[in-house]
């Protein structure tokens, strides 16, 4: 205790001798007013509704409610879909699917649409839950689907960005990155400005695309 007393004696006088300030010196030019009364309340919150669905199970899928004015869309990894009314939380469609579900789902513009672990991109009516189209690509879809009326990006896990047509699921064009060796089990969802597709990749590169024909 005594050095430690010592030492930080010296380190104020080196501070006195070099013209640096005294930290611990009241400065006069400040004036400490009193501290703002917080007025604490109190929320009370209850439970509305609740709507079981399996969880992701540890996968780390990237599974999330979406939320569309009365409704709340909700998936699970065994493939499960249901659309539930946000007020009273009860069943408005469920659908089925034989594939497991990885990512979404998400809304985009008339479609709801989910990404897959086998690598398939399923649209539906979200309506009536009416499977509309699925189309097959390369890998995972652990990122959710992102796009617009016309053009749905997908990127897969294994470094491609893939622009489908909205309305059939048709592929218009693909975009490939190579990945690294070692790589953690993730991907973000791409996005887009006016004319372009922009997303990252799993080797560090940013690429910017036109959203026409992926150059």
């Amino acid at each position: 205790v005594l050095l430690s007393t010592l030492l930080f004696g010296s380190l104020l006088a080196g501070c006195g001798q070099h013209g640096i300030r005294n930290p611990l010196q009241t400065r006069p030019d400040v004036v400490l007013g009193e501290m703002p009364k917080v007025e604490k309340k109190s929320v009370h919150s209850k439970i509305a509704w609740r709507y079981r669905t399996t969880s992701g199970g540890g996968y780390f899928n990237k599974i999330r409610p979406e939320v569309d004015g009365d409704r709340v869309y909700q998936a699970d990894r065994f493939g499960h879909i249901v659309a539930i009314s946000k007020t009273k939380g009860s069943t408005i469609w469920r659908q089925n699917t034989p594939y497991p579900i990885a990512s979404g789902p998400k809304l985009i513009g008339t479609k709801l649409l989910v990404g897959t672990k086998d690598g398939r991109v399923i649209a539906f009516d979200p309506q009536h839950g009416k499977e509309n189209w699925q189309a097959k690509v390369p890998s995972e879809v652990l990122a959710p689907p992102q796009g617009n009326e016309k053009l749905v990006l997908v990127n897969t896990n294994d470094g491609q960005l893939i622009a489908l047509d909205a309305q059939t699921g048709q592929t218009l064009w693909q975009y490939e990155k190579t990945t690294p060796t070692l790589m953690l089990r993730g991907g973000s969802s791409p996005a887009w400005s006016q004319d372009y597709a922009l997303t990252g990749f799993a080797n560090g590169k940013f690429s910017a695309l036109s959203l026409s024909d992926g150059t």
